[in-house]
């Protein structure tokens, strides 16, 4: 089994060509979103981090705007 390597933010701009190179490297990348993982609410974030245990986390989510 391969280490997971969680990405946050991966529907966003720069979140998508990450998602892109890992997934063409052949990385395991789990990318949740709203309202699944949301990353205000530390229960949320605990509840993600015990399931799935990561290896490593991208942190690519970020609010901001045009």
């Amino acid at each position: 089994m391969r280490d997971i390597l969680l990405l946050t933010g991966g529907t966003g701009f720069f979140g998508r060509a990450i998602l892109d190179a890992l997934k063409k490297n052949n990385y395991e990348v789990l990318s949740p979103v709203r309202p699944h993982f949301d990353l205000l609410d530390y229960d949320s974030v605990k509840r993600c981090l015990d399931k799935t245990k990561p290896a490593i986390i991208i942190h690519s989510a970020a609010y901001y705007g045009g």
